[in-house]
């Protein structure tokens, strides 16, 4: 869970993320080591942070027979698109798949249509995701694809006309982004291959419901009981 505005928070989670907050300021003030942070990360994530995780992992688990790659649309600065790819190379070391990971890298640009709490939110380092990529070892896997969504989408696929996934992670939340990544991806994915959406029924994207219900037909939207966010997924062909 990143630090947004509280009043723009679902009511129903007000006080949990008040005191959320209020733990990481506390938080920063004890100096803990990266090391610490990094091999006791249980210690210090919060419970809707793990629940995040938990939510990637158990359905990427239902993916593993699955022929496809892996999109992580809208990667900002890499936390779900590593950690795909860190499962990746659990789970399937002789397999073909590899991690996608899109964005343009300069933030969030709202329209009229969006909520422009969000604007210049979400900027990041293509340069140091790119650098943690190779000190991790994992440039085989993780693929990081430096792109204009709007405009470089088309392109892209037509450059690319065999390409397949078995998992999409839309985290974009902009209405001209969604309305075309939204159907570009769900048409590449395959049957029983799964596509998640960060902001559905979620007035942190105003127009994503529409977006998505316009282009997946009668399948199932779904939800995971015990995760707050991403707040929905689809498994295509699942009606």
């Amino acid at each position: 869970m990143n630090n947004l505005d509280l009043e723009n928070r679902p009511q129903k989670f007000i006080e949990d993320d008040i005191k959320y907050f209020e733990y990481m300021d506390e938080l920063e003030k004890m100096n803990f080591s990266a090391k610490d942070l990094m091999f006791n990360y249980p210690v210090f994530a919060g419970h809707v942070n793990m629940a995040r995780y938990m939510f990637f992992y158990d359905l990427y688990k239902k993916t593993l027979e699955l022929n496809g790659n892996i999109a992580d649309v809208g990667t900002y600065k890499g936390a779900s698109f590593l950690y795909f790819a860190k499962m990746v190379k659990l789970f399937e070391p002789y397999n073909n798949t590899q991690v996608h990971g899109f964005d343009w890298f300069q933030g969030m640009k709202p329209s009229e249509f969006d909520d422009k709490n969000q604007n210049n939110k979400y900027v990041a380092d293509y340069d140091l995701l790119k650098r943690l990529i190779k000190l991790q070892s994992l440039e085989n896997i993780a693929i990081l694809n430096k792109i204009d969504l709007v405009n470089e989408t088309d392109k892209f696929f037509e450059e690319r006309p065999y390409i397949r996934f078995k998992m999409a992670f839309i985290d974009c939340g902009i209405k001209n982004v969604l309305e075309k990544v939204v159907p570009a991806f769900f048409e590449r994915l395959v049957n029983g291959g799964i596509l998640i959406l960060d902001h559905y029924n979620d007035s942190a994207s105003p127009s994503e419901s529409a977006i998505l219900e316009k282009t997946i037909g009668n399948n199932l939207i779904k939800q995971m009981p015990f995760n707050r966010q991403p707040t929905a997924y689809i498994i295509k062909g699942e009606r």
